[in-house]
């Protein structure tokens, strides 16, 4: 019944963009109410519009729900969220276009049929077309609970996955690994071209707990994701399983969760009907990170040399937790200093560094466009090793990421405790991150141990003059958690 007006709103998915952070999960228009409900069967996901997806050429079950014996209608139009906000409801579909009436037992655009009531349930069958969303659907019921006597159900979007001419193979992540990537510079805007970064956005805070989908709400670019069966599609980062929201074809959407916070980032893996995607440690474009609600600003001026002016450039407090600092390295030679004296001796520290887009909120890597000397090299599956998350000038990487001992007031110059020896992206610019999977940019380094507190600790960001590293000043974030 749907099939026959699958031409009139068919519609390819569009490609995603990579938005600037959100603390909470995207509505679009009512969702279903209280025994006023519309679903395609068992795998639907989102809060208003519910997304239903199935195999192309399936059939497919419609349930309309409400009071037993109270008279329902059921539409398909072309979307558009809050075209038009009712004492019902939010109408989310387009009534300056074509609507077509599958039922009405209403007599809201056809003579009232009878026989149309609560609950009803409806096979149809997809026909046979190319993965997209297809049909827009949204439904009225008679409720005689509410006070204007109707209630409008979510609208439901239906698309299929054409699993039959092109089988699911093992999931893929944007950038895909073999392609060329020509390095673009660093956004001035908010929005990320797909598919420069394939999680979008790369860091933000974690839910509260599984289900609830209240911290940032994450978005995987990819390839060969399984929309069609609920919970065949999964993922983790850093090791820890991520609470999926949504499963698309071409996209997931999570949140991190509590116990994604002590362990600050790591790559993603997901795994889908088709095997199992796992990244090199270097691909840090499969990174998520997970930031505090509140990051702290480098003091002006702080750190030594270039044109710092030889004071601390800040400080995590004690006793610790999860904490994040945003500085800038204003000029080559400059070594940035942040105090975590009164963290307890023989506490791990966990430490992460790397550089940061404030305008699109992004941690960057150089396959994100970092304007390094000589041109990038992303990540290839012949193991270059060359995707650097700070400027790559062959031989040294312009900061390395250090432990350093100092007095309550100051850092002893050079007492470099524990170093990961360069910034690279895998987990040399990330000390106590051994449980991260391959290799990285110092294989004879890896996996990196825990920066060990002594009491006196201090985070030192050292800086490499090399002319050939690019400009300054740039922008870096610190995470740690203890």
């Amino acid at each position: 019944m749907l099939g026959t007006a699958s031409l009139l709103f068919a519609q390819a998915v569009p490609a995603p963009t990579c938005l600037q952070i959100t603390t909470a999960p995207p509505r679009g228009g009512a969702p279903n109410a209280i025994g006023s409900s519309l679903s395609q069967g068992t795998n639907g996901y989102g809060l208003g519009p519910i997304e239903h997806w199935h195999g192309t050429g399936v059939v497919a079950t419609s349930t309309h729900n409400g009071a037993t014996g109270m008279p329902v209608a059921l539409f398909l139009g072309s979307p558009m969220t809050g075209f038009m906000n009712l004492p019902i409801g939010s109408l989310d579909l387009n009534l300056t276009l074509p609507v077509t009436t599958i039922y009405d037992g209403i007599g809201i655009f056809t003579a009232p049929n009878p026989g149309v009531v609560a609950p009803i349930v409806v096979p149809y069958g997809l026909p046979a077309m190319p993965t997209g969303m297809y049909f827009y659907a949204q439904g009225v019921t008679i409720d005689p609970t509410s006070p204007v006597m109707a209630t409008m159900t979510a609208r439901n979007d239906i698309g299929q996955q054409n699993t039959v001419t092109t089988p699911l193979g093992a999931p893929r992540m944007a950038p895909y690994v073999g392609v060329t990537v020509t390095p673009v510079p660093p956004s001035t805007s908010a929005l990320f071209p797909y598919a420069r970064d394939s999680i979008c956005p790369n860091n933000g805070q974690a839910a509260s707990g599984p289900g609830m989908h209240n911290g940032t709400l994450f978005s995987a670019l990819g390839a060969n994701f399984n929309a069609t069966i609920g919970g065949a599609t999964t993922a983790t980062v850093n090791g820890i399983a991520v609470d999926i929201l949504a499963v698309r074809p071409n996209e997931i959407l999570f949140s991190l969760l509590p116990s994604h916070v002590p362990t600050i980032a790591g790559p993603m893996i997901i795994t889908s009907t088709g095997g199992t995607y796992t990244p090199s440690a270097d691909q840090m474009e499969s990174w998520v990170f997970c930031t505090p609600s509140n990051i702290g600003m480098e003091v002006s001026g702080g750190g030594y040399g270039g044109t710092a002016s030889n004071i601390p450039s800040g400080m995590f407090a004690a006793p610790g937790g999860h904490q994040a600092v945003i500085g800038q390295k204003n000029a080559p030679g400059e070594v940035d200093y942040y105090k975590a004296v009164g963290v307890t001796p023989g506490t791990a520290m966990k430490v992460f560094a790397g550089e940061i887009d404030l305008v699109s909120g992004q941690i960057l890597t150089q396959c994100s466009g970092l304007p390094p000397t000589p041109a990038a090299l992303c990540y290839t599956p012949a193991g270059q090793p060359n995707s650097q998350q700070w400027y790559y000038p062959n031989q040294l990487q312009d900061t390395w990421l250090h432990h350093g001992q100092g007095s309550a007031t100051a850092p002893f110059i050079g007492s470099f405790i524990v170093d990961q020896d360069d910034g690279g992206p895998g987990t040399c610019s990330f000390a106590g991150a051994s449980g991260i999977p391959g290799t990285a940019t110092q294989p004879a380094l890896d996996p990196d141990g825990p920066f060990i507190a002594t009491g006196t600790d201090w985070i030192v960001l050292d800086d490499f003059p090399n002319p050939t590293a690019g400009a300054y000043p740039y922008t870096y974030i610190v995470i740690t958690h203890w």
